[in-house]
């Protein structure tokens, strides 16, 4: 039985090279557990939103500015097959390249498992 190692990430369409691994997270409501003095459990929530973190590396004729962007369409496809489509996505930070790799911090406004 084969398991997610790695997504492949495309931007508006065009595929931003990923190394192994990557990390995605749904949005959702983050619960911090309450416990109350009669020993009953409540929680607390905060939304969360959804981030896609990856690596990526820079190669001949790329351009480090382009990993910077909003406003684009997403797409994260596991090895396993996994899709989740990303909307008005857009990067947390300019990408900065140390020892030829790219970290990627992307949040979005939506994210659906397809």
């Amino acid at each position: 039985m084969q398991l997610l190692n790695k997504f492949t990430v495309k931007k508006d369409g065009q595929i931003i090279r990923t190394v192994e691994g990557g990390t995605l997270t749904l949005a959702g409501e983050e619960r911090t557990p309450v416990v109350h003095d009669d020993g009953t459990v409540g929680f607390t929530s905060v939304y969360k939103e959804c981030s896609l973190e990856a690596e990526t590396t820079l190669a001949k004729g790329e351009r480090l500015s382009d990993l910077n962007f909003h406003d684009v369409t997403i797409s994260a496809v596991g090895d396993t097959g996994q899709t989740f489509i990303l909307r008005n996505a857009f990067t947390l930070s300019p990408p900065s390249a140390k020892g030829g790799k790219v970290p990627l911090k992307i949040s979005a406004e939506t994210c659906e498992e397809m």
